[in-house]
């Protein structure tokens, strides 16, 4: 994640952004310190960071330290929702900086971390990086997921089914890129990160229309992030981004669907506030 390079400049260009001489910037998620390096170094007086995992936060003061900066970051061991504004952070803070997003977006628990924040940590209008994210996503199939979620014949045997025992959403690692898209690009959620509106939990039908037939084996999903005004990050596997620290994820139907250029698949789309889902729920005929 440290060496994702497309990552790391959306982030410094919005801080460089946000960021004068007398800011105070609260970071949630210290990680090696990254962030909190990056905000001090586009000039902002104070930094407190928070890390709950007690030896990633040690090695995060470490690290401020052996780049000269323990003066103007605070590291605390703690989680953000066990801060005190006035004892710990010395009065709220400017600018809020986290990186406590999944490669689903939510399952790091950035929502009620975030609101949490804004709430007590943050001073009223105070600005938040990233102020918003989406779940990008396409349908897909091709030879790529065919070769890794399914099985026909093996040896003259018919394993299908096996299939039921394979879980119906996988983290791709590498090859994601290689899959063959069927619908274009949509956005089933976005999510305001700022915190200042709770966000609830949601189901919604997503028709998407069929852009290329064949075997549609599930929904390819990615993030997108809009740092502030000026700055998008997203890490759509078609850019083959060479390194990224979020995984596309695919949601796979309980069996593949044989779809055509003309036809809409119908998905039934859900979050919890900390995963969300996708699954097929029909497919309309072409006219």
């Amino acid at each position: 994640m440290m060496n994702d390079a497309v990552r790391n400049d959306a982030y410094e260009a919005a801080l460089r952004r946000a960021v004068g001489p007398d800011t105070h910037v609260l970071e949630i998620g210290t990680g090696a310190g990254l962030l909190a390096l990056m905000a001090a170094a586009a000039g902002a007086r104070r930094v407190t960071t928070c890390e709950m995992v007690a030896p990633v936060a040690a090695a995060a003061r470490d690290i401020v330290a052996a780049n000269g900066l323990a003066d103007r970051i605070t590291v605390i061991p703690r989680r953000s929702d066990a801060l005190d504004a006035d004892s710990d952070l010395g009065g709220r803070a400017d600018v809020l900086v986290s990186e406590i997003l999944s490669s689903e977006l939510l399952s790091e628990g950035v929502l009620p971390s975030l609101e949490d924040a804004q709430a007590r940590l943050l001073k009223p209008g105070g600005t938040v990086i990233p102020r918003a994210g989406a779940l990008r996503c396409a349908l897909v199939g091709g030879r790529f997921l065919e070769d890794h979620f399914e099985t026909a014949a093996i040896k003259g045997f018919d394993v299908r089914r096996f299939r039921r025992l394979v879980a119906r959403r996988a983290y791709m690692q590498a090859g994601a890129a290689d899959c063959t898209r069927l619908s274009a690009v949509f956005e089933p959620f976005h999510f305001d990160l700022t915190g200042r509106t709770r966000t609830v939990p949601e189901q919604r039908r997503v028709a998407v229309p069929v852009t290329a037939g064949g075997r549609c084996l599930g929904v390819l999903q990615w993030i997108r992030l809009e740092m502030d005004a000026h700055t998008l990050f997203e890490n759509d596997p078609a850019d083959r981004q060479p390194v990224s620290g979020w995984q596309p994820v695919i949601y796979l139907f309980d069996a593949p669907v044989t779809v055509r250029t003309g036809q809409t698949v119908m998905l039934q789309a859900w979050h919890n506030r900390n995963q969300p889902w996708f699954m097929l729920d029909g497919v309309t005929q072409a006219r």
